[in-house]
């Protein structure tokens, strides 16, 4: 017997792995702050850490009123996807309110992760006042009632002055 090196010998081998399934939620951005009756802006980066395509619902949740800029996605293994989370501030929020809200993929795996909101300071005020005599003689008084309106959404303190002029003693 010779061996002419003409044997080959040829398998085939078919395997079948089985998906696994993985997310995970990272909130990108820190606390926001906005202005009562407007909206703060979060950024949460969502990846697929499972080993094949998966599809994802995305959904928010507050106490405060929220949206996705996506309502699904679909990631193939390892993709990224960046979703904006859009957090309404309260019209009557006073500053310093607070709320968080939490994004929540949910496919063949589920996550999520979470960012907050604070009502931002806003300041105003309004001024009233009566009427006052367009002249004071010497030794006359007055009054000037008036009221004071914060039309902010915090704590705000006022001083007042009164200026006038007296050509008698030059000012």
């Amino acid at each position: 017997s010779q061996n002419n090196g003409t044997a080959t010998d040829a398998h085939t081998m078919t395997y079948t792995v089985a998906q696994e399934y993985g997310v995970v939620v990272t909130a990108i951005t820190g606390t926001q702050e906005g202005a009562p009756d407007s909206s703060t802006s979060h950024t949460f980066q969502v990846q697929n850490t499972g080993n094949g395509v998966d599809n994802f619902t995305v959904s928010t949740s507050g106490s405060w009123s929220s949206s996705a800029s996506a309502i699904w996605l679909e990631l193939s293994m390892g993709q990224v996807a960046l979703v904006t989370v859009t957090h309404d501030v309260p019209a009557g929020a006073a500053h310093g309110d607070s709320d968080t809200v939490t994004l929540t993929v949910t496919g063949g795996a589920s996550d999520s992760d979470s960012a907050d909101s604070s009502a931002g300071l806003v300041t105003g005020s309004s001024i009233s006042l009566g009427s006052a005599p367009v002249t004071i003689y010497p030794g006359d008084s007055f009054s000037v009632v008036g009221t004071i309106t914060n039309t902010g959404n915090g704590a705000a303190s006022y001083t007042f002055g009164i200026t006038g002029s007296s050509e008698a003693n030059g000012w």
